[in-house]
């Protein structure tokens, strides 16, 4: 940008130019301006304002001297928004250098002011002028409570993106269920879902599932209590602490007074009354570990499998003598017996087995017999 000084008499003559807003331009040149004239135009009139707010003609160079040092919008391409009116000037630029006619004195002289506050001080230089960085002057927050950071205003007590300072994003983990809470500028954990943080450790953030941890059930500290009844366990379900029977143990009887009073086992497998054995099935065990009964190699002593069907629904007998189809023969004076799965001879009355030879029978009237 080229580099104007106003002269102490110029500045002068344009503190006593009448300019009525917004009937009149500030620019005393009859010739449309062009867009480095009309940012120039905004230099123009701080200065003139500063005269105006009690300052020497000195000062007023001054200020205009900063102003195009410090803005350069000659340097930079008109804005795609810096619309022409009819006669060809930039009208956003000229509405600026008239609204700086009216800038308060406290924000263009005296203690703390400046002139980027009071180019941000009125609408119409909003994105009027390109600053030294680069960028552009941005609208003024609505509210004292409120700062600007980059493009939007945010309130730094309270945004979880720009906690305290507009760089400053609160810390969330999903994994740890927790995600960041900004409250008074400072990162705070708030809980995700049904988890709480109850040990007050960031570093593990919310441990605890208030819906299923018996030792906090439905908040802090809330502490089941143990069961009261035998076979029961404690548990903490959707927040509430219930006490079903424990894995080895059924409520048979429907009393919750007694507790789950029936252990597992062959004759209430899981289920009340459901019998490993009944039937005689090859199932002939209840299985802890397994969940239920289970099947064994063999048949129970005393019983046969002796169709296709896998049940045990033959007993030992005479036909049957240990084995399938294993018939006990007859002797003479007696009759056939198993016993235990083996096959042996009961004689009739009045005679006996004195050789103890089974082939033959029971060979001897007993009144002969030794």
């Amino acid at each position: 940008m080229k580099m104007q000084t106003a002269s102490a008499p110029l500045l002068l003559l344009l503190a006593s130019i009448p300019c009525f807003v917004p009937a009149c331009r500030c620019s005393q040149d009859p010739e449309v301006l062009s867009h480095d004239a009309a940012c120039d135009e905004i230099g123009y009139s701080l200065a003139n304002r500063t005269v105006n707010c009690g300052e020497s003609a000195q000062r007023g160079n001054e200020v205009f001297e900063e102003f195009t040092s410090s803005f350069s919008c000659n340097a930079a391409e008109p804005a795609a928004d810096a619309a022409k009116d009819a006669s060809g000037s930039f009208v956003s630029i000229l509405d600026c250098a008239e609204a700086m006619l009216l800038v308060s004195c406290d924000l263009l002289v005296g203690p703390g002011a400046s002139l980027r506050a009071a180019l941000e001080s009125s609408p119409a230089c909003i994105n009027a002028i390109a600053s030294q960085d680069g960028g552009s002057l941005v609208a003024p927050c609505e509210s004292e409570s409120l700062t600007r950071c980059g493009d939007e205003c945010v309130n730094l007590d309270g945004d979880d993106d720009h906690c305290g300072a507009c760089d400053h994003r609160c810390p969330g983990d999903k994994s740890l269920h927790y995600a960041g809470d900004c409250k008074s500028g400072v990162c705070t954990i708030m809980c995700l879902d049904s988890h709480l943080d109850c040990d007050n450790d960031a570093a593990n953030g919310c441990e605890v599932n208030r819906l299923e941890d018996i030792d906090n059930c439905a908040g802090c500290g809330v502490k089941c209590a143990p069961p009261s009844y035998p076979g029961q366990q404690v548990k903490c379900e959707q927040g509430f602490c219930v006490y079903p029977c424990d894995a080895t143990h059924l409520d048979c009887d429907a009393d919750p007074f007694t507790g789950c009073e029936i252990a597992v086992g062959p004759d209430n497998c899981f289920l009340c009354g459901y019998e490993c054995t009944k039937g005689g099935l090859f199932m002939s065990e209840c299985v802890v570990d397994a969940g239920g009964c289970v099947t064994q190699g063999s048949c129970t002593t005393g019983t046969l499998n002796c169709d296709a069907v896998l049940d045990c629904e033959t007993t030992y007998s005479v036909l049957h003598c240990g084995l399938c189809n294993k018939a006990c023969p007859a002797g003479a004076n007696a009759d056939p017996r198993c016993t235990d799965g083996v096959c042996a001879l009961e004689c009739l009355p009045g005679f006996l087995d004195c050789n103890a030879e089974s082939t033959d029978g029971c060979e001897t009237e007993a009144s002969a017999c030794p």
